[in-house]
């Protein structure tokens, strides 16, 4: 097992971080660059989990931003 696969633990300044900055969108353009971010947070901490709440914040924005 010396090439284990260590899964790396979520920061929790860098989920908060993700988070305010999907909040902070004002426009779709800003709201598609989040995307990226959380997709970005997801390939560096692979948890699924945070990855779902974080794409939910995403659903909830958009329907509050006009396209």
């Amino acid at each position: 097992m010396i090439f284990k696969d260590k899964k790396t633990k979520v920061d929790n300044i860098a989920f908060r971080k993700a988070c305010v900055v999907i909040d902070s969108c004002s426009n779709y353009h800003q709201l598609r660059n989040a995307m990226n971010y959380v997709d970005l947070f997801y390939r560096m901490y692979q948890d699924y989990k945070t990855y779902s709440h974080l794409q939910k914040l995403i659903g909830k924005k958009m329907e509050q931003i006009s396209l």
